[in-house]
């Protein structure tokens, strides 16, 4: 029930050190998650558990998440977009929802997990490199 808001502010500061970010049942919206990503450039683990208020989880270049290895999203109901395309270093992807989600097709995964509800599940787009080889 903890909300996270104020990211946009002069007052935030880099967390140059931080390398992993677990949020639990916390109120967020995209642009305040899109600042604590950017915020946090040598990060390696992101989880989101039962967080509300974020839409869309996307991840681009200029954030500059070389680091992120594992990403986990778990029963985050008001999501209806994930979009990791430009993560490469990406090696695990754990989801449990029903929302899309696009990963990237150069990544060298060691393990996924999907999960969808039956009466949640909307259209699925996985890149086709990830697996055709």
């Amino acid at each position: 029930g903890i909300g996270v808001s104020g990211l946009q502010g002069r007052a935030a500061r880099p967390c140059a050190a931080l390398e992993a970010v677990l949020l639990h049942s916390v109120r967020l919206d995209d642009r305040d998650l899109a600042r604590m990503l950017a915020l946090c450039p040598r990060l390696r683990v992101l989880g989101l558990c039962s967080c509300t208020g974020i839409s869309r989880v996307v991840v681009m270049a200029v954030m500059g998440l070389t680091s992120l290895r594992s990403v986990t999203i778990v029963d985050c109901t008001c999501l209806i977009g994930v979009d990791f395309t430009v993560v490469s270093s990406l090696r695990s992807f754990r989801y449990s929802g029903g929302c899309f989600f696009y990963l990237p097709g150069d990544a060298l995964f060691a393990d996924i997990d999907i999960r969808f509800g039956v009466k949640t599940s909307r259209n699925v787009l996985i890149c086709q490199k990830v697996f055709s080889e």
